[in-house]
């Protein structure tokens, strides 16, 4: 066992739960975590620009709000996480649509997107710690939908409707930031629970479990190279929700 490993099984104290789904003879296992924050009643987050189904006008201008959260500190025990880790502290995750996302580290400005095609299209504005997880409650989301040019094509998030949101795993993961990579996700109008909603996580196009608590998870032992990780909603009786953000398909890239 590597000392990160060794590290985060110590800090999340839980049961390992082994799954062959990546690559010939190789194990997966899928770690489950704790919620590091789990007071966030404080912590609130808005979008005051766009408004709704506005028609805006490239480049799009952001405005952003943010209270009970502190953009730019480290989390207190990050280094301790035995996971890859923000240099620059915690931070908003930006998604736009289901494609680029950015690290926010201060909102006193707007953030300029550029050059979006026209039609509708959604932001959506998550807290980060430092090592990539995500607040989980009330206050801890927010989504601006508007159009771009004219008021053509349908807005994808309807009020009320379980939204799924991927955050983690993304990118590459050198090193010893490979030996355990956060798997994490933000939920809105759904309850994950052995009789209710769950999210089906795939690697590599191979089953691997259906998730039934809203808390990080860890995978350890990817093996080199690129894998493909989904995630998807499903409803309490094992349908996929509809929605396109309700299914998630991620590449990223192991080096060692």
């Amino acid at each position: 066992m590597s000392a990160k490993r060794g590290a985060l099984s110590l800090l999340v104290g839980v049961a390992i739960a082994a799954t062959g789904c990546a690559g010939e003879g190789s194990t997966v296992e899928i770690v489950r975590g704790k919620n590091a924050r789990t007071n966030v009643r404080d912590v609130a987050v808005a979008i005051i620009n766009p408004q709704p189904g506005e028609v805006v006008q490239n480049p799009v201008r952001l405005e952003l709000v943010l209270a009970g959260f502190e953009l730019g500190d480290p989390t207190p025990g990050a280094d301790e996480r035995g996971v890859k880790l923000s240099e620059q502290g915690q931070h908003l995750y930006l998604i736009i649509d289901d494609g680029p996302h950015m690290a926010i580290y201060d909102v006193s400005r707007p953030v300029t997107l550029d050059e979006l095609a026209p039609g509708p299209h959604t932001v959506r504005v998550i807290p980060l710690l430092q090592w990539h997880e995500s607040l989980k409650g009330p206050g801890t989301f927010e989504a601006a939908q508007f159009y771009v040019g004219s008021q053509t094509g349908e807005l994808p998030i309807k009020p009320g409707a379980p939204l799924l949101t991927y955050i983690r795993p993304v990118g590459t993961y050198s090193g010893a930031d490979a030996d355990s990579v956060l798997l994490d996700f933000h939920l809105r109008n759904a309850r994950l629970g052995p009789g209710g909603h769950k999210v089906r996580l795939t690697i590599d196009g191979k089953r691997a479990q259906d998730l039934t608590e809203w808390v990080p998870y860890y995978l350890v032992g990817l093996d080199t190279g690129e894998h493909t990780i989904s995630l998807q909603l499903r409803n309490p009786v094992g349908r996929i929700v509809p929605g396109i953000y309700n299914t998630t398909d991620r590449t990223i890239r192991i080096e060692r």
